[in-house]
């Protein structure tokens, strides 16, 4: 993932939560929902971290159809 001059963008994951449900919104069938927070690592020309909270919609196949990401205070 590239954004904003940086090379490469990471989560390194603390805690995550999974929930299978079934559950439609729209025309779009929501398998699971997956969220957690962890730390946003950034390499290249912007390095750094952050803390982040992030939530991601999956289908039939858990691949993510939807997903947010925040940061927060650390």
């Amino acid at each position: 993932m590239k954004r904003n001059n940086c090379e490469k963008v990471h989560i390194n994951v603390k805690k995550e939560h999974t929930y299978e449900i079934e559950q439609k919104i729209g025309e779009q069938i929501i398998y699971g929902i997956t969220y957690g927070w962890g730390d946003m690592k950034f390499r290249g020309k912007c390095k750094g971290k952050c803390r982040v909270l992030y939530i991601v919609l999956l289908d039939c196949d858990c691949k993510p159809i939807w997903s947010s990401v925040t940061s927060t205070k650390q």
